[in-house]
C-alpha cells in the first residue's frame, strides 16, 4: 500500500535540495501539502515519479528520486501562447553571453554539491560507480 504522506515528504526533501542549487524564490518552494493544488503520482509502485504544482504555479517533476523538472509561471514554455504577459515581451534583459555565464555557473554548484557526499557514495569522484 501507497503512503502518499511519506512520498510526498520525500518529495519536499529533494525539491529543498533543488532549490539550494536553483534559485527559486521563496513564494515558489512547497513544504506542505497545503502549498500544492495538483499532484500527479505516476506508477509508484515501480518508480518515484511525481508532478507538483505549488499553489503560486510552479510546478516541479520528480522522476526516480530526482528533480528534473522545474516551471516558473513564467517559463518560456508557458510563454509560447497569444496571453504572453507585456513583462515577457521586448529586448531580452541578458546576452547569450550571459546566460552560457548563468548556466556554468549553476552546473558548477552542482558539481560541487556532487563532491560533498561521502566517499563511496554513488556519484562521488572517488566512488567506484563509473557512468556508463
Amino acid at each position: 500500500m501507497l503512503d502518499t504522506n511519506q512520498l510526498l515528504s520525500i518529495a519536499f526533501s529533494l525539491i529543498a535540495n533543488f532549490t539550494n542549487v536553483v534559485h527559486v524564490p521563496p513564494q515558489g518552494v512547497p513544504h506542505s501539502r497545503a502549498d500544492l493544488t495538483r499532484i500527479g503520482i505516476i506508477n509508484p509502485t515501480t518508480r518515484f515519479d511525481l508532478w507538483m504544482v505549488q499553489r503560486e504555479g510552479y510546478e516541479y517533476w520528480i522522476r526516480d528520486g530526482v528533480v528534473q523538472g522545474y516551471a516558473s509561471p513564467d517559463s518560456f514554455f508557458r510563454g509560447q501562447g497569444l496571453d504572453v504577459p507585456d513583462r515577457l515581451r521586448g529586448r531580452p534583459t541578458l546576452s547569450s553571453n550571459q546566460v552560457v555565464e548563468l548556466a556554468i555557473g549553476i552546473l558548477s554548484r552542482t558539481r560541487l554539491r556532487s563532491r560533498e557526499r561521502p566517499a563511496g557514495a554513488p556519484g562521488h569522484e572517488g566512488s567506484s560507480d563509473r557512468a556508463r
